[in-house]
C-alpha cells in the first residue's frame, strides 16, 4: 500500500523488470485509491460456496450449543460470527449466540478450519455493519 497525504493505493498491476541477478524491480502500471482502513487479510479459506473468507467477514454456521444448555443441546441451529485475526491466528469474534460448540472448541485450529470452511459468509463489518444485531 502507498499512501500519499490522506489518500491510500494499492497496486492492482504491475511489470517485474530484472535489473540484474540479484535485483529485482516492480514497476506500478495500475492503482487503485481504496480507504486504508477496509483492507483485510485473506484467510486463505473459502466457505461452501467457494467464497474466500476474509478478515472482517461474518460467516453463518451450524452450531451445537454448549454442554449444560440442554434446551439447545443435540438440536443443531444456525449461528452467526466475524471473523478476527487475534493473538497470531484466526478466530471467531461477536457470536450471534454465545451459547456455542465452536466457541468453546476455538483453541482447536482444525475445529475452526472446519467450522469456516462449512460456514456461508453472509456479509462484513463494512457493508453490513449491524448484521449481528439483527
Amino acid at each position: 500500500m502507498l499512501v500519499i497525504g490522506e489518500k491510500s493505493y494499492i497496486i492492482c498491476q504491475a511489470e517485474v523488470m530484472c535489473v540484474d541477478n540479484e535485483n529485482v524491480d516492480l514497476y506500478a502500471t495500475e492503482w487503485y485509491e481504496v480507504d486504508k482502513y477496509t483492507i483485510c487479510q485473506y484467510t486463505k479459506l473459502n466457505d461452501m460456496y467457494d467464497d474466500k473468507i476474509w478478515e472482517n467477514d461474518f460467516v453463518k454456521f451450524e452450531d451445537v450449543g454448549e454442554e449444560g444448555f440442554e434446551y439447545k443441546e443435540g438440536f443443531d441451529y444456525e449461528n452467526v460470527a466475524k471473523v478476527v485475526f487475534r493473538n497470531g491466528r484466526w478466530e471467531l469474534d461477536n457470536f450471534g449466540e454465545y451459547n456455542s460448540a465452536v466457541y468453546e472448541e476455538m483453541n482447536d485450529h482444525n475445529e475452526l478450519f472446519t467450522t469456516l470452511i462449512h460456514s456461508k459468509v453472509i456479509g462484513n463489518v463494512f457493508d453490513n455493519p449491524g448484521l449481528l444485531e439483527e
